[in-house]
Protein backbone atom coordinates (compact mmCIF):
# COMPACT_ATOMS: atom_id res chain seq x y z
CA UNK A 1 0.00 0.00 0.00
CA UNK A 2 2.75 2.76 0.34
CA UNK A 3 3.79 1.94 -3.21
CA UNK A 4 0.07 3.73 -4.10
CA UNK A 5 0.55 6.12 -1.38
CA UNK A 6 3.98 7.51 -2.54
CA UNK A 7 3.04 7.59 -6.38
CA UNK A 8 -0.37 9.15 -5.41
CA UNK A 9 0.94 11.85 -2.66
CA UNK A 10 4.26 12.24 -5.44
CA UNK A 11 1.79 13.31 -7.92
CA UNK A 12 -0.44 15.20 -5.64
CA UNK A 13 2.51 17.11 -4.13
CA UNK A 14 6.00 15.47 -4.67
CA UNK A 15 5.17 14.80 -0.32
CA UNK A 16 5.32 18.94 -0.04
CA UNK A 17 3.90 20.07 3.37
CA UNK A 18 3.65 23.67 1.74
CA UNK A 19 2.32 22.42 -1.56
CA UNK A 20 -1.00 24.60 -1.98
CA UNK A 21 -3.41 24.11 -5.23
CA UNK A 22 -4.40 28.15 -6.25
CA UNK A 23 -7.59 26.45 -8.16
CA UNK A 24 -10.37 26.51 -5.73
CA UNK A 25 -13.07 23.14 -5.65
CA UNK A 26 -16.12 24.35 -4.66
CA UNK A 27 -14.70 27.29 -2.71
CA UNK A 28 -12.03 25.85 -0.77
CA UNK A 29 -8.29 24.90 -1.78
CA UNK A 30 -6.13 22.08 -1.47
CA UNK A 31 -3.58 22.08 0.51
CA UNK A 32 -0.43 19.93 2.22
CA UNK A 33 1.02 16.96 1.40
CA UNK A 34 -2.64 15.06 0.54
CA UNK A 35 -4.02 17.96 -1.43
CA UNK A 36 -7.12 17.97 0.63
CA UNK A 37 -9.47 20.81 0.66
CA UNK A 38 -8.95 23.27 3.46
CA UNK A 39 -5.96 21.31 4.65
CA UNK A 40 -3.48 24.54 5.96
CA UNK A 41 -0.35 24.22 5.00
CA UNK A 42 0.99 25.61 8.29
CA UNK A 43 -0.36 21.75 9.86
CA UNK A 44 3.16 20.38 10.46
CA UNK A 45 3.62 17.31 8.14
CA UNK A 46 3.13 14.71 10.47
CA UNK A 47 -0.02 15.66 11.30
CA UNK A 48 -0.81 16.30 7.31
CA UNK A 49 -0.06 12.89 6.80
CA UNK A 50 -1.98 11.76 9.48
CA UNK A 51 -5.01 13.48 7.84
CA UNK A 52 -4.36 12.50 4.32
CA UNK A 53 -4.61 8.37 5.85
CA UNK A 54 -7.58 9.35 7.51
CA UNK A 55 -9.47 11.00 4.14
CA UNK A 56 -8.10 7.99 2.04
CA UNK A 57 -9.08 5.25 4.88
CA UNK A 58 -12.58 6.72 4.98
CA UNK A 59 -13.10 7.46 1.38
CA UNK A 60 -11.76 4.36 -0.32
CA UNK A 61 -10.26 2.13 2.51
CA UNK A 62 -6.91 2.14 0.84
CA UNK A 63 -4.34 4.00 -0.59
CA UNK A 64 -3.84 1.59 -3.87
CA UNK A 65 -7.97 2.11 -4.31
CA UNK A 66 -7.32 6.15 -4.02
CA UNK A 67 -4.45 5.83 -6.03
CA UNK A 68 -6.58 3.63 -9.16
CA UNK A 69 -9.08 6.51 -8.69
CA UNK A 70 -6.80 8.88 -9.05
CA UNK A 71 -5.09 7.48 -11.93
CA UNK A 72 -9.17 7.58 -13.91
CA UNK A 73 -10.37 10.88 -12.47
CA UNK A 74 -7.54 12.93 -11.66
CA UNK A 75 -8.37 13.26 -8.69
CA UNK A 76 -9.16 11.62 -5.38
Amino acid sequence: EFKALNKLWNQESHWNPKAYNTTPEDGWHAGGIPQILGLSTRLPAPMQIDRGLEYIHHRYGRPSVAWAHHRTHGWY
